[in-house]
């Protein structure tokens, strides 16, 4: 009798059966632990146990048959750290007895090296012993120390942000001032638009490592020197990118008398009639606005229609179109 195979522990996937074998030798039966779905089962009560003293192991049957998918898990993780077998001084040497707790010496070794071999552990190479993790703290998390020789627990390092404060090399802590690097800034912003695609992978040209020159900072090649010149550039946008969409609409019928008057002079704000307004604040001074009108418009005789354009209170017009109406339509 022997326990002739390294294995422990055997994982199957149910398809709808009862019964999975266990493929070396257990003493007793309580020397399985069964799990179904990381479930812990209870012999008896969810299954049973044949084969025990077999070299070749045997089966362990489900009373009701898992659902197929299930991971199933048998372990001899259930063999007790004791030693069994009480030998009496020139009393009979059996070899069945003996070799059944040389095995069982057998089993709690490869019980102690499936633990093993399921934990962390440096490199085989390694030259670090006697490591041990530190009692845990709560908001802390396990690194290793400044000289790598062991663990210790380890104070996250706040985000903090960009602040108008003025930037101080002896003082700034990463949180409370000014970044005086493109890579603080930079990992400000990117955790500000990670998901903006097309703006994460041009941040980094907003921000460099170049000292910081208030007369000379052009947003692009300078570090930033406050959270507003970086909250600016972000609001302006990078080229060509759309950094707001406003709109108004209506379906509803409006008439009006005013005129527009058709000559060659910039039409007024106190022409024609108002039909549709819409209040625009833009992210930045220097951004261009594109602005789009649709209408659908009609006179009841032969005339122009004329549209402007206005801004605010200004008298006069930011753009204007006028249309010819030959009969009367839209």
């Amino acid at each position: 009798m022997t326990v002739s195979t390294e294995d422990f522990r055997w994982t199957y996937t149910s398809t709808g059966g009862v019964t999975y074998q266990y493929l070396n030798k257990i003493l007793t039966q309580d020397d399985l632990t069964v799990y179904a779905s990381s479930v812990l089962q209870t012999i008896g009560t969810d299954y049973t146990v044949d084969g025990v003293g077999d070299d070749a192991g045997g089966n362990v049957t489900f009373l009701a048959a898992p659902a197929a998918g299930t991971t199933i898990l048998i372990t001899k993780d259930g063999i007790a750290f004791t030693q069994d077998h009480d030998y009496t001084e020139n009393d009979p040497f059996p070899a069945a007895s003996h070799e059944d707790a040389l095995d069982k010496q057998t089993n709690l070794a490869q019980k102690i090296w499936d633990y093993v071999r399921r934990s962390v552990k440096v490199a085989i190479t390694s030259t670090l012993t006697d490591l041990e993790l530190p009692s845990p703290s709560a908001g802390k998390y396990l690194g290793w120390n400044d000289t790598g020789t062991g663990l210790s627990n380890l104070t996250p390092i706040a985000l903090g942000s960009i602040s108008d404060d003025t930037y101080s090399s002896a003082g700034w802590d990463g949180a409370s001032e000014v970044a005086p690097s493109k890579n603080a800034v930079r990992d400000k912003i990117e955790l500000m638009i990670a998901d903006i695609d097309t703006l994460e992978s041009n941040v980094a040209s907003l921000v460099s490592d170049t000292a910081y020159s208030s007369t000379s900072w052009d947003g692009a090649t300078e570090v930033a020197p406050s959270k507003n010149a970086v909250r600016d550039i972000l609001q302006k946008g990078i080229t060509g990118q759309v950094v707001q969409v406003v709109n108004y609409q209506t379906g509803s019928y409006a008439t009006g008398t005013g005129q527009i008057i058709s000559d060659d002079t910039i039409p007024l704000q106190t022409e024609g009639d108002e039909y549709m307004q819409l209040a625009i604040t833009p992210k930045s001074a220097s951004n261009y606005l594109k602005i789009e009108v649709t209408g659908m418009w009609s006179d009841s005789i032969n005339s122009n229609i004329g549209v402007a354009l206005f801004q605010d209170s200004i008298a006069t017009g930011l753009a204007a179109v006028n249309s010819w109406i030959g009969l009367p339509k839209y």
